[in-house]
C-alpha cells in the first residue's frame, strides 16, 4: 500500500510523456540514430589511423626499446617453480590416526 505522494492532484502520473507530440519524437530519434550510424561507420578509420600511428612509433621510430616490455611480459606468463612441498601431500593417504582435530568437541557417547 503507498501513500501515493508522487501523483499530481488527479492521482494520475505520467501525464506529462503523453502530452508531446509524435512528430518531434520521430525526428528527435531519427537524427539520433543517424549519428549513431555516422559514428559507427567511422570506427574503421580510427581503428587504421590507431594501428598506423603504433607502427610508426614502435616499429620506425630507433628511440623506442620494447624489449624490457616483452621480457616483463614473459616473465608474467613464466611458470613459477616455488611450489612448496606441502601441498603435494596425497589426501589418499592420510588415516585417522595422522590427524589431530582441533577446537572441536568431541560428542559421542563415551561411558565414564
Amino acid at each position: 500500500m503507498a501513500c501515493n505522494c508522487k501523483a499530481d492532484l488527479n492521482g494520475q502520473l505520467g501525464d506529462d510523456i503523453t502530452k508531446e507530440k509524435l512528430g518531434p519524437k520521430i525526428t528527435i530519434y531519427t537524427l539520433k540514430f543517424l549519428g549513431f550510424l555516422m559514428l559507427v561507420c567511422t570506427l574503421p578509420i580510427i581503428n587504421l589511423v590507431i594501428i598506423w600511428f603504433m607502427f610508426k612509433t614502435l616499429v620506425l621510430s630507433k628511440n623506442v626499446n620494447i624489449k624490457p616490455l616483452l621480457v616483463a611480459i614473459g616473465n608474467k606468463f613464466k611458470e613459477s617453480d616455488d611450489d612448496d612441498d606441502d601441498d603435494d601431500i596425497e589426501l589418499d593417504e592420510l588415516t585417522e590416526d595422522d590427524v589431530e582435530m582441533l577446537d572441536v568437541e568431541d560428542i559421542t557417547n563415551k561411558s565414564k
